[in-house]
């Protein structure tokens, strides 16, 4: 089933597409020698609008630094005029994320045949939670999702029926735990010694 017929499920069980993004991986192989290799998409459903948008500032903006200028037209003629604001230095991301991937993972992910990036999780979590919030993942696969959820100090559920997923889940669960401790006793010691 490709991810449009998910996406007409979901509408069709009364979700609402809020929005699509386009993830594509600069250095993922070409599946076959006949067609273009697939950009992979991200849907945002929701029931009315979502609860949380925190929508990423990272696209470096060509206009970094130059006044900005309002445009109106009187009568024949364009008048630009500043409107005292300066352009940032980035902007809001666009509809297509590009992530530099490749080779063998150097975490326990190996093994399953469909790996998420773990910035990809990360990215649409930090995009549609706030800390402190409940993210679902109902096939949990190697986990990644749950683990960039811990990670990013939100409450996680993630559900997988295929048993060694479900250990490569739970020890890479228990290795971002042990990270997250050992962070945090290194940032209370040295805040002690200040």
């Amino acid at each position: 089933m490709s991810s449009y017929q998910h996406a007409l499920i979901f509408q069709l069980k009364g979700w609402r597409l809020y929005d699509e993004i386009t993830l594509v991986r600069n250095g993922r192989r070409n599946p076959a020698g006949f067609r273009y290799g697939p950009c992979e998409k991200a849907f945002v459903f929701s029931k009315g609008k979502p609860k949380t948008i925190n929508q990423l500032r990272d696209r470096k903006n060509s206009t970094a630094g130059q006044k900005i200028y309002r445009s109106v037209r009187n009568n024949d003629d364009l008048v630009r005029t500043p409107i005292g604001k300066i352009t940032a230095e980035y902007g809001y991301r666009l509809g297509w994320w590009q992530y530099n991937v490749g080779g063998r993972p150097k975490n326990l992910t190996g093994d399953h045949p469909a790996r998420m990036d773990e910035k990809i999780a990360k990215d649409l979590i930090v995009s549609y939670s706030n800390q402190g919030d409940l993210v679902f993942d109902p096939m949990t696969g190697s986990g990644t999702t749950c683990k960039m959820a811990y990670l990013k100090r939100r409450l996680y559920l993630g559900t997988e029926i295929h048993e060694p997923y479900v250990l490569i889940a739970r020890e890479r669960l228990r290795l971002a735990e042990e990270r997250r401790k050992a962070k945090s006793v290194r940032s209370s010691s040295f805040q002690s010694e200040s």
